[in-house]
C-alpha cells in the first residue's frame, strides 16, 4: 500500500526513516524491500536514526542468546525495545522470556537450565535488574 501510495504520488524523492527501537535488521530488511519496489526514478534516502544504544544492546542479546540454555529479558510489558529483545532472544535461544519484576520469574522451569543469560530494556530501572539477578543467583540449578 505505502509503495503504491509512493508511486501514483509522481514523488521524485522518498525519505526512509526508522523508529529509534525497531530491530537493526528489521529495518535494514525493509528498506531493501521499499527499495527493490521502487521505481529506479524515485531517489531513496535511508536514515538511521536507531540509537547506539539501542544497537548494542540488540547485538549483545544475539550474541549471549547463542551461548546460554536461557535468556532472560528484563523490561516494561509495553516497550518496544524490551519487545525486540525479546525476539532477538528467542531466535537464538529456544527458552526466553520477559520479565518486569522477580514474581514473574518462573523459578522451578529456570532451575532445568544451566547457563542463564539476563539483557534489559535500555529504560529498565537498574533496582529491578539488580532484584532479578539476586534471586536468580539464590536458585539452586537442578542437576
Amino acid at each position: 500500500e505505502v509503495i503504491k501510495a509512493v508511486i501514483n504520488s509522481r514523488k521524485e524523492k522518498v525519505v526512509i526513516l526508522s523508529q529509534t527501537t525497531i530491530s537493526v535488521n528489521k529495518f535494514e530488511e525493509l528498506s531493501e524491500i521499499i527499495k527493490c519496489h521502487l521505481p529506479k526514478k524515485i531517489k531513496v534516502e535511508v536514515k538511521n536514526t536507531i540509537c547506539s544504544a539501542t544497537k548494542i544492546r540488540q547485538e549483545e542479546t544475539k550474541q549471549i542468546a547463542k551461548q546460554v540454555d536461557i535468556m532472560i529479558i528484563i523490561g516494561g510489558k509495553n516497550s518496544s525495545n524490551t519487545e525486540k529483545l525479546y525476539d532477538i532472544a528467542i531466535q537464538e535461544c529456544n527458552n526466553a522470556m520477559c520479565v518486569q519484576t522477580s514474581e514473574e520469574l518462573y523459578l522451578s522451569y529456570i532451575k532445568e537450565f544451566k547457563k542463564i543469560g539476563i539483557m534489559a530494556g535500555a529504560s529498565t530501572p537498574e533496582d529491578s535488574i539488580k532484584e532479578i539477578i539476586e534471586v536468580l543467583k539464590s536458585i539452586e540449578i537442578e542437576k
